[in-house]
Formats: C-alpha cells, structure tokens, sequence
C-alpha cells in the first residue's frame, strides 16, 4: 500500500532522513493486515504504536476506545484555492489508555489522492503532501477530551485530509492516531472573478441606492453640522475680538515702575523679580491710576530693542544713554512743560529757555569714570527752545562744551524722585510666560497714559555674536514695533529718539523720524528671535488695529499714511495663519457700535 510521503508548504512533522526507508516498510507491514481502514473510504480512526526500544518500529494497534474526530461541518466541500480554511477536530483518550495530559503533537496532512493511503508517517518529499504547522500546547482535560483547530490553504486538486493526533503513555510509549476526510479544491477561475465583480456591482448599485435615499439626508445633516461648527466658531472669535477690544478698560496686569533715582543707582538694567524681590517696584493697579500718576509725576516710557538673543543691554550702554535722555527730559523738557503749556503760540515764539540739558553716560573706551555731557554754548538756548516750538527736530550736543566729573561732585536731581521709568526687562515678569502674556495685553495703556516715551537706539556693537545694533535694527524689531504703535494710538506727541553715540548723542522728535512711521503697524513682518512670540501677540494687535480702525478718520498726518497703507494689503500685515478674520470681526464690531470708550 503506497504511503503518502509530500511536502510541506507549511511547517511539518519530518521523521529524519535516515529512518525513511526502515519507516516505509514498517508501516506497509503494519498496514496490509488491516481490514478496517480509512483508505477503504472507512470514517473511522486508525492507531500506530511506536516502540523506541525495538529500534523505533511502528505498528498498528487497536485505539481502544481513543479516536479522533472531525468537525466536517468546518469545511466546505469543494473548498477554495488559496484561501485559509480552519480544520476543527476533537480528541478522546480514555482514563484506561493512561496518557499523559499534553498532547505532543498535532497537525493535519493534505495528501493528493492520487497517491493512496494517507498516513502520519510522512517525510518532505516534493508534490505528495501539505503538512499544517505543529500545535504542541493542546492539553486534555479531565475527560480525557481536547478541541483543536489548524489551518490549511491549498492549491486546486483533490485531497484526503487527515487529523493527526500524537501522545505518550506514562511508561514512554508513543502513539498515533489519525482519522480522514475527502475534499476537493476548486481553482480561483474568471467565472469566480465574474461573480464577485457582480457582487460588487451589485452592492455599489445598493449604496447609490441607499444614498439617493438616506445617504442624501444625512449629507444634509452633516452640512448643517458643519454649518453651525462655523457659526459657534465665529461666535467665538466675535466674542473674543469683543473681549480684547476693552482690554483698555482695565489693565490685565499691573504697571510696574521703578523710580529714576533708584533706577540710576543700580547702575544697570535688572529683573522684574530681583527688583520685586528689592522692594524697588511701585505698583499701580487700575487706568484711573496710571493716569493720575502721569499727571503728578513724570511717567517715561523706556522702548529698546534687547541686544542678543538673552541680553537686553550689552556694556550697560542703554543705560547710559537712558539716563543721558532721561535728565535732558528733567532738567529742560519736564520744568517747561506748564510754561510752555500756559502761553500762547505767539508768545511761545519769542521764548528764550535757557539751557540746562545733562547727559550723563559712561564712556568705557575712554573713562573709568562717568561723563557729564552739557550744552553750554550760547546758541544752545535758542536752539532748545526752537525744538519745544517743534522747529527743529533734535537736541544734540556737537556745539557743547563736555567736561568730566568726579564722582564727589555729582549731584541729585530733585525731580529724580518725581520721575518713574517703565522698561520691559524690569517691568514685565521674566520668568513666568502666563504674567508676561497679561503683562503684554497691557501695553496700550502702559505705552498710551504714559507722559514720555522715549525711544533709546545708541549704535551698541555685540562683539560676542559680531553684530551693531541701532535705530535700524530697532525698527527691525517686533516687539519694538509693537510698542511703538501702543504709545502713537493715543499720541505722538513727547516722543523722543535717543540716537548716537556719547561724542555726537541726539534727542529727536519722533515726527523727523519717517521710518519710524513706515514700519511700526508691520509687526508681524517683524523679526522675532523666538517665532512662537507671535500667537501671543495676535488679542493685542486686533486690540490696537481695533482703536485704530475707530480713530481712523481723526490720524494726524503721519498716521493717515501709515493706516492708508496697512489697510490696503491687511493679508500681508495679519497673516491668516494667525488671525483667520479677527480682523475683519474688529471692524464688524466697530462699524456696529460695539465698542467702549477708549483710554
């Protein structure tokens, strides 16, 4: 009787090599005996017992009671080509058989028929057999019973499938059994790859169905979702752009100051929190406030551009050159202020103020020391009180006589206590993003109420990263931008540039500086070390466009111009990226009435 001896597509139970031959001939001899087989079309289990102490001889032995059966259920008859199909059978060994609860091996061969009797007892020979993988887990339980399931896929032919099944007994003896089942395998054919396509088609024609019917509806419903998703979220934005547009009503964080005298003693630009932590801050908590302290004192605004990445002065040349422009301020500006305001224009015309501009700035290059910079000639009196008259526009020292102090002559200012400064460094906290946030919402008002700003732009080289700063790249500058069009919302008017260095220092009025006009409603064109600054940036730009946009007819001169060309190409100044249409909400809102009095 031939022995199906095949291949193994996928993983086998291979006997070794040198056994194959003595195999053979054993199972032929232990199979021509039997009368009740499988192979004579018998569903019936057939045992083999293997006994390795006669050299590994297997013969056929009666199940007693053992058997393996096939859930034919399981498998389709004819079955697919090439498609996975599970073979379920269950396992029976009675208590009597003494077998040890795991199963050593259990698997399914696939025999062409054409090769005659099936067996277990199967080498890799090519075109004979299909060998599932081993399941060597399969434990029985107290019944003696186990389910098992392997997979098999095979190509078209017709095929005797059997259950192989291999355990022990408690003295070592191994023992097979296996049962069988005929199946035929069908090729994958066009009349297959027709049906399904009419299937397909079938199901398509249902969906074009169902959506002319229900599919429609719910395109309906969907649009109206998405619908009201884009009025909720242009509610939203309404709402916000209407928040941020009061944001001048009340400050979101506190103006903090620091006095000029204590601001000169330092002696450098510090922190917010070494100043709070010093006791040196001065607190204003409300609008009405902050106007008030700009009316009984001198409330100057400090706007300069941080020279590096992390570094807001770089040889405390700001500092000098603040103080320089803040005593000029003091000692001419600020003690003219009610005459010049009390007399007419005409009168105003034939005033003769006399100088008494200081510049106080450290010279590193030239002086240990402090330098005090003066206007002495005769000439500067006219031409300080032509530059109040708004007929000049810088107050510079190049016809001054300069002469330097010692220390032991420097004497205090008595408006030095009446004088309080604003900058960024100390004013607004450094180390926690969600003050500093509140604090930038606040700019309007703290750059707007304020009785000067002053913008410092001294030519400083940074020799660590190689690179000159001045008004230039100041105008470069973001955040400088930023400021600039806080304070020229309400005025501009008392805002000076401090340009030059200490041999050629200026004060200018902003209205002879053009450039600064051009540039400071571009903020988002602006440089930023860090790009992510500007998602904080945006509440407080619709606030200023906001103000802007209601003033709109009553700019003077220089902020027509400045307005006509923002407007104008407000996609390229308010990139949608980060405003979507905040803008254009504003100027709803606007237009409608929906907007509170300003400061």
């Amino acid at each position: 009787v031939p022995c199906c001896i095949g291949p193994s597509k996928q993983s086998g139970d291979a006997a070794p090599n040198t056994r194959r031959a003595g195999l053979v001939v054993a199972i032929a001899a232990g199979l021509l005996p039997a009368t009740i087989a499988y192979d004579l079309g018998q569903d019936t289990t057939l045992c083999w017992r293997t006994t390795v102490s006669v050299s590994g001889s297997t013969e056929r032995e009666n199940c007693n009671g053992a058997e393996v059966v096939i859930d034919k259920g399981s498998l389709s008859n004819p079955l697919k080509e090439q498609r996975e199909h599970d073979v379920q059978y269950e396992v029976h060994i009675p208590h009597a058989l003494k077998a040890r609860p795991g199963l050593t091996h259990c698997n399914v061969h696939s025999c062409f028929r054409r090769v005659g009797f099936c067996t277990p007892f199967v080498e890799h020979s090519p075109d004979l057999a299909i060998h599932s993988p081993q399941l060597d887990h399969i434990v029985l339980n107290g019944s003696g019973y186990a389910k098992v399931k392997s997979t098999i896929s095979l190509d078209s032919g017709e095929y005797t499938i059997i259950a192989h099944v291999s355990w022990l007994d408690l003295n070592g003896v191994k023992h097979d059994m296996a049962r069988a089942t005929i199946r035929d395998v069908e090729p994958a054919n066009n009349l297959a790859v027709v049906y399904g396509l009419s299937i397909v088609g079938g199901v398509v024609a249902l969906v074009c169905l169902l959506a002319s019917c229900c599919g429609l509806r719910w395109v309906m419903n969907r649009h109206k979702e998405l619908v009201a998703i884009k009025e909720k979220n242009k509610t939203d934005r309404r709402k916000r752009v209407a928040r941020v547009l009061q944001q001048n009503q009340n400050l979101a964080y506190p103006m903090c100051l620091i006095s000029y005298s204590d601001f000169k003693a330092i002696g450098k630009l510090i922190t917010h929190e070494e100043a709070r932590e010093r006791g040196l801050l001065r607190v204003i908590d409300t609008v009405e406030s902050v106007r008030e302290a700009a009316k009984t004192g001198y409330v100057i605004f400090i706007s300069h551009q941080w020279i590096g990445q992390d570094e807001p002065d770089f040889d405390m040349q700001h500092f000098h050159c603040i103080c320089s422009s803040i005593e000029a301020l003091q000692n001419d500006f600020v003690k003219s202020d009610k005459l010049i305001a009390d007399t007419d224009e005409d009168t105003r015309e034939s005033l003769q103020v006399l100088p008494n501009v200081t510049s106080q700035w450290t010279s590193r290059m030239e002086h240990k020391d402090s330098v005090l910079a003066s206007w002495a000639a005769p000439e500067a009196g006219t031409m300080l009180t032509a530059f109040l008259n708004g007929k000049t526009g810088s107050l510079s020292s190049q016809n001054g006589q300069r002469r330097s102090l010692d220390k032991s002559t420097r004497t205090r200012n008595s408006k030095d206590d009446e004088t309080w400064v604003w900058i960024d460094y100390t004013s607004v906290p450094q180390r926690l993003s969600t003050l500093k946030l509140l604090s930038i919402q606040s700019l309007p008002i703290y750059a707007g109420l304020s009785t000067y700003f002053l913008i410092v732009t001294p030519p400083v080289e940074n020799y660590d990263i190689g690179q000159t700063f001045d008004l230039r790249t100041y105008l470069h500058r973001g955040w400088c931008r930023l400021e600039c069009w806080a304070r020229f919302l309400q005025s501009t008017d008392r805002v000076f540039v401090a340009v030059g260095s200490e041999r050629n220092f200026c004060l200018k009025d902003v209205h002879h500086e053009a450039s600064i006009f051009r540039t400071f409603m571009a903020v988002f064109t602006a440089d930023f070390n860090d790009v992510q600054d500007k998602k904080q940036l945006v509440d407080t730009v619709v606030t200023l466009y906001g103000h802007m946009f209601h003033r709109r007819f009553s700019l003077d001169k220089h902020m027509q111009a400045s307005w006509k060309r923002v407007h104008a190409d407000k996609h390229k100044f308010f990139p949608r990226s980060y405003f979507h249409d905040l803008i254009e909400i504003a100027e709803e809102l606007v237009e409608g009435g929906a907007f509170l009095s300003s400061t």
